[in-house]
């Protein structure tokens, strides 16, 4: 705990009130509920494993056993969900997301493991969970000890990388062959998402990072489930979110790498069942 108020604190998301809501409020909020004390260490030991990667191993075994505790825990305690727990809860959640990415950074997992599409798969289902509570109790933890986190801020800065994605995205040509079904679910996706990349560029802080973060809330179940098919044309549109994640990468310690990885598996992928052809799309 003491690495965590005096370290791990200061590299999570930030913006007005967060930090001494991380430092302060949220181990305090800890000691009540185990399974958020048990997620605070795992994400500690997750950032000493990225700062020490020479015990790696023996810190990332460590911070894994404490994730596991606090999945567990949290698990148990989603279905008792009240006005009273939603706040410990809602912070694990958020943490555990952050872990998902976490444990597969370079430094963090076992040597050789790269992330892929569906460890990427896993993280957007603890986020989509995520607002599920947040959507149940926002008025409840808006007034409560996470409300600062929950401010977007105002933006600092333009995001020429947000904007130049959105272009090349409306350039995306969906093969005309494609399913109709498919290319219409796609379609919308296209749209929303452009639309979405306008939204974190004149209201968050960290426009990348809180795009990277929360572009998989506003997926369809139909666009979630042909990413997990693989799908070609979803698998294009997924390269655009891997410069989102890859720029977020670039300035947290919890996605490095994580964008190039999963370009990696999706060209990977498309190789392997599309004909030997690799995805169309650029990443850079």
């Amino acid at each position: 705990m003491h690495h965590f108020t005096t370290v791990t604190y200061d590299s999570l998301p930030k913006g007005p009130g967060r930090q001494e809501f991380w430092q302060l409020s949220l181990p305090r909020l800890a000691f009540g509920y185990d399974f958020l004390l048990h997620q605070i260490l795992a994400i500690t030991g997750f950032h000493m494993a990225d700062l020490y990667p020479e015990r790696r191993s023996a810190l990332s075994t460590r911070a894994l056993q404490h994730q596991e505790k606090a999945f567990r825990g949290l698990c148990q305690a989603v279905p008792d969900l009240t006005g009273t727990n939603c706040h410990a809860i809602f912070a694990t959640a958020s943490l555990l997301t952050i872990s998902a990415f976490a444990a597969f950074t370079e430094n963090v997992a076992q040597e050789g493991h790269k992330p892929n599409i569906d460890n990427l798969m896993e993280a957007f289902s603890l986020i989509r969970g995520m607002n599920h509570i947040l959507t149940r109790y926002e008025p409840i933890l808006l007034d409560g000890p996470m409300g600062q986190l929950l401010q977007l801020g105002v933006s600092r800065h333009e995001t020429p990388l947000l904007a130049s994605t959105a272009i090349s995205l409306s350039k995306l040509v969906i093969p005309e062959d494609t399913d109709p079904v498919v290319r219409d679910i796609c379609q919308h996706e296209v749209t929303k998402f452009i639309k979405f990349m306008e939204y974190p560029t004149s209201k968050a802080a960290y426009p990348e990072l809180r795009a990277a973060l929360s572009w998989p809330i506003v997926l369809s179940e139909e666009f979630v489930g042909l990413l997990h098919r693989r799908n070609a044309v979803a698998l294009d549109i997924l390269v655009y979110y891997c410069r989102i994640l890859d720029h977020a990468g670039s300035c947290t310690w919890y996605m490095r790498g994580w964008g190039r990885c999963i370009h990696e598996d999706i060209a990977t992928s498309r190789r392997a069942n599309y004909g030997g052809h690799a995805t169309t799309q650029t990443f850079a």
